[in-house]
């Protein structure tokens, strides 16, 4: 029997409560930096999930909602000129937040590796970004990408993501993270 993995076959992503069945399937793919009870008891996580229409989880995004009380800078857009090069060096500020605000921080994003290389994950993000305008407070989503995985990095950059020019500390094996973010408009 062959298996369709056309778009038809998938149903929109949702918010979905967190689960026996998320926690076996990010398992699948990584060795959890949580524990089973962690998992189910913290109440800063949540789950956005795409399923097939035989109701078999095939993409999931695992995100930390924290409250945060900092200033972030906003950058300036900069002009560029008919070569694509910014007309000045010099960056501009044009908005600073400040006070209390949410971050939804990206821990996983998975997808069935039957499903790959097909836009799933952009579905995911996308679904995320609209929940996320729709929360009052929050500010952006984030992630850390490992340099190696250039996939995920092309992915999130598809996505509208920049990346950051934060230092983060490496891995535990020492590979550099990548930081991107997407400010929500």
């Amino acid at each position: 029997m062959q298996t369709n993995f056309d778009k038809h076959s998938v149903k929109n992503p949702s918010l979905e409560i967190k689960s026996k069945e998320h926690y076996d399937f990010i398992g699948d793919v990584f060795d959890s930096y949580i524990k089973f009870d962690d998992f189910m008891k913290r109440k800063d996580l949540f789950v956005v999930v795409s399923r097939n229409t035989k109701n078999e989880i095939i993409g999931l995004t695992l995100v930390r909602e924290t409250l945060i009380n900092s200033t972030i800078k906003v950058k300036k857009k900069v002009e560029k000129d008919k070569n694509g090069k910014p007309k000045t060096d010099k960056i501009e500020w044009i908005d600073k937040i400040t006070g209390n605000f949410l971050v939804y921080r990206v821990i996983y994003t998975l997808i069935n590796k039957h499903y790959r290389g097909k836009g799933y994950n952009q579905i995911l993000l996308d679904f995320l970004y609209q929940h996320a305008k729709s929360v009052k407070n929050v500010k952006y989503i984030t992630a850390n990408i490992r340099e190696s995985n250039k996939t995920s990095t092309k992915s999130f950059l598809k996505n509208g993501f920049k990346i950051s020019n934060r230092i983060t500390k490496p891995y535990k094996n020492d590979e550099k993270k990548i930081r991107v973010i997407k400010f929500i408009k």
